[in-house]
């Protein structure tokens, strides 16, 4: 709504002539920061499940076992 609403007002001021109201920098930065930025934030603050420190309580060798019944929030769809 930022940017559509005064980009709409300003189509009636320039005549419906295709004008841009904002400058394609700023429109490239805004899809940047709330798209690309987001994804990018996420990959590199994600953290994998340390399996061994869970593998030393329950003294099991299987690993994905150990996670998935002890700890089914991690694996709960939100």
């Amino acid at each position: 709504m930022i940017f559509t609403i005064p980009q709409f007002y300003f189509a009636f001021y320039s005549g419906f002539s295709g004008v841009s109201f904002f400058d394609s920098l700023m429109l490239v930065t805004y899809n940047m920061v709330f798209t690309a930025l987001p994804l990018q934030v996420k990959a590199v603050l994600e953290q994998d499940v340390n399996y061994k420190e869970y593998d030393k309580k329950t003294k099991s060798t299987f690993e994905n076992d150990i996670i998935k019944f002890n700890y089914p929030k991690l694996y709960y769809v939100g």
